[in-house]
């Protein structure tokens, strides 16, 4: 976080990151780790703004029908319109 463009960036706003991967699980215990020791974590207080998430299309079959990736996709974009205002 030496960049301070970033920085700035991240400090106001809130970063939804679809994870559906191995690796989300360090940030999961990245942010708990923050939140039980503060900044004697060692952990930058940044990473509270990411939210990693479990892709929707991660609990589909291995080969989901079409409309049912677009059926997630419509739900999932009409939300994001609803709180957009509010989360940012």
């Amino acid at each position: 976080m030496n960049i301070p463009k970033a920085k700035a960036y991240i400090e106001t706003r809130v970063l939804v990151a679809p994870m559906d991967y191995p690796g989300q699980l360090h940030i999961w215990c990245g942010i708990i780790c923050h939140i039980k020791n503060g900044n004697s974590s060692g952990i930058l207080e940044q990473i509270l703004h990411v939210v990693p998430m479990i892709g929707s299309l991660h609990v589909l079959a291995q080969k989901p029908k079409s409309y049912k990736i677009n059926l997630i996709l419509k739900i999932v974009s009409q939300g994001w319109s609803q709180v957009r205002s509010i989360i940012v």
